[in-house]
């Protein structure tokens, strides 16, 4: 994983990372998002159909997401407010 701070305005409250990972790095949350696809539900909210493809990428965002998010609380970059 690679991090970069990226520049901001003073006046701003929050800090900006561009996070960059290897594909090595992404290969078990690819697995995990091929695993589940079959337990998920087919109905979006408003309940219109899901295609596959659509299911596993909107699933695969989150998982990366979620990888990134706990990767930055084990680095202890997130703080609360």
């Amino acid at each position: 994983m690679q991090i970069t701070k990226l520049s901001t305005h003073d006046s701003l409250e929050f800090i900006y990372y561009k996070i960059s990972y290897s594909m090595h790095e992404l290969l078990p949350t690819i697995e995990r998002a091929k695993d589940i696809l079959h337990v998920l539900n087919s109905k979006n909210p408003a309940g219109l159909y899901r295609t596959t493809d659509e299911k596993y990428m909107k699933n695969l965002g989150g998982l990366i997401a979620e990888k990134m998010v706990n990767d930055l609380l084990d680095m202890n970059m997130v703080t609360s407010p």
